[in-house]
Protein backbone atom coordinates (compact mmCIF):
# COMPACT_ATOMS: atom_id res chain seq x y z
CA UNK A 1 0.00 0.00 0.00
CA UNK A 2 2.54 2.39 0.96
CA UNK A 3 4.63 1.76 -2.56
CA UNK A 4 1.62 2.19 -4.58
CA UNK A 5 0.51 5.39 -2.51
CA UNK A 6 4.40 6.72 -3.11
CA UNK A 7 4.50 5.78 -6.77
CA UNK A 8 0.68 7.23 -7.66
CA UNK A 9 1.71 10.72 -6.35
CA UNK A 10 5.56 10.58 -6.84
CA UNK A 11 5.63 12.68 -10.35
CA UNK A 12 9.57 13.02 -10.51
CA UNK A 13 9.94 10.01 -10.01
CA UNK A 14 12.54 10.21 -7.07
CA UNK A 15 10.60 7.30 -4.63
CA UNK A 16 9.37 10.40 -2.44
CA UNK A 17 6.62 12.86 -1.73
CA UNK A 18 7.58 16.25 -1.52
CA UNK A 19 4.94 19.02 -0.59
CA UNK A 20 4.14 19.57 -4.17
CA UNK A 21 3.50 16.57 -4.84
CA UNK A 22 0.92 15.65 -1.23
CA UNK A 23 -1.12 18.18 -3.25
CA UNK A 24 -4.42 19.59 -1.76
CA UNK A 25 -4.37 21.05 2.24
CA UNK A 26 -5.05 17.84 3.84
CA UNK A 27 -1.93 16.91 2.04
CA UNK A 28 -0.06 19.67 3.40
CA UNK A 29 -1.04 18.81 6.93
CA UNK A 30 -0.63 15.44 6.74
CA UNK A 31 3.01 16.19 5.02
CA UNK A 32 4.44 17.99 8.52
CA UNK A 33 3.79 15.40 10.46
CA UNK A 34 5.10 12.03 8.29
CA UNK A 35 7.82 14.24 6.65
CA UNK A 36 10.08 13.31 10.49
CA UNK A 37 13.61 14.21 9.94
CA UNK A 38 12.43 17.27 8.10
CA UNK A 39 14.46 17.09 4.73
CA UNK A 40 11.40 18.15 2.76
CA UNK A 41 10.56 14.89 1.27
CA UNK A 42 8.44 12.19 2.78
CA UNK A 43 9.84 8.72 2.06
CA UNK A 44 8.50 4.75 2.31
CA UNK A 45 10.37 4.81 5.80
CA UNK A 46 8.81 7.53 6.97
CA UNK A 47 5.42 6.92 5.56
CA UNK A 48 5.92 3.22 7.18
CA UNK A 49 6.64 4.60 10.73
CA UNK A 50 3.41 7.09 10.49
CA UNK A 51 1.62 4.05 9.99
CA UNK A 52 2.82 2.25 12.67
CA UNK A 53 2.07 5.60 14.85
CA UNK A 54 -1.41 4.93 14.14
CA UNK A 55 -2.18 1.71 14.93
CA UNK A 56 -0.10 2.71 18.06
CA UNK A 57 -2.65 5.09 18.91
CA UNK A 58 -0.31 8.20 18.40
CA UNK A 59 -0.74 11.18 16.44
CA UNK A 60 2.21 13.03 16.64
CA UNK A 61 5.67 13.08 14.99
CA UNK A 62 9.71 14.16 16.15
CA UNK A 63 8.86 11.91 19.28
CA UNK A 64 5.46 13.19 20.30
CA UNK A 65 3.27 9.99 20.97
CA UNK A 66 0.66 11.99 20.46
CA UNK A 67 -1.26 10.11 23.27
CA UNK A 68 -2.81 13.52 24.81
CA UNK A 69 -5.87 13.56 22.24
CA UNK A 70 -7.23 16.70 21.21
CA UNK A 71 -7.68 18.84 24.19
CA UNK A 72 -4.14 18.42 24.92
Amino acid sequence: MITRMIEFRDTDGDGALSQVEMGSDNGQRMFGRLDANGDGVISAEEYAQAQERAKRGGRGHHGDKGKRGKDG
